[in-house]
């Protein structure tokens, strides 16, 4: 069984506000990531679903059975929670009128073992109570590590791909190491890639950072 855990201190790190272990029962990864509402309650994603604990860490308002292996989430501008990893078998399942409604087929790079699934992303309501959208991304090759948000709505995504395979808009330069980093950025219902790109050089990289909302 592994325990993950949530911590939580005050603004200035001086004062623990609370800090409590979160089982699952399973030997799975219960916490890949976290993004923070604007109540102060926390998501957490792993490998076995998306969990809401309220503000003060004692409970657990809503859950999320796992339809993504989470690698990354954020909190949209309009409060809806928007997650990305690679699909957990038939439980994901994409929605009508998204960007990418079919894995894009694109083959696993040589140096991989695959084959690896395409990256998934979800769009989720604020009470964890159903998929508002969801779509593939890409091939399998790309891992997001890091969601924001502009005002508008819009989701950028960031993270390491191979040299090849990423969907690209308006790309400022090609793939180069492998891995090497891109940043993509999708409208906020996930119908439209507004701009995709490779970032990085010869050696490896990857576009990271803090995520959250506008």
């Amino acid at each position: 069984m592994l325990s993950g855990f949530i911590t939580k201190f005050d603004r200035t790190g001086s004062t623990l506000i609370y800090s409590t272990s979160f089982q699952t029962g399973e030997l799975a990864s219960p916490v890949n990531t976290m993004a923070l509402a604007s109540d102060g309650s926390v998501y957490i994603g792993g490998a076995l679903g998306i969990y809401r604990l309220n503000a003060a860490g004692s409970a657990v308002l809503a859950s999320l059975p796992p339809a993504i292996n989470t690698q990354a989430m954020g909190v949209g501008p309009d409060g809806s929670l928007y997650v990305a990893g690679s699909p957990a078998g038939s439980a994901f399942q994409t929605t009508a009128g998204t960007f990418e409604p079919n894995p894009s087929g694109a083959p696993s790079l040589p140096y991989q073992a695959g084959p690896f699934p395409a990256t998934a992303v979800e769009r989720v309501d604020a009470q964890l109570a159903g998929v508002l959208a969801a779509t593939y991304f890409g091939g399998p090759s790309d891992q997001v590590a890091v969601m924001t948000f502009d005002s508008a709505g819009n989701l950028y995504m960031g993270g390491n791909t191979g040299n090849q395979g990423l969907p690209t808009r308006t790309p400022l330069q090609g793939g180069f190491g492998t891995p090497t980093g891109f940043l993509s950025e999708l409208s906020g219902n996930l119908s439209t890639l507004l701009f995709s790109s490779y970032f990085g050089d010869t050696e490896s990289f990857a576009v990271q950072g803090r995520g959250g909302r506008s």
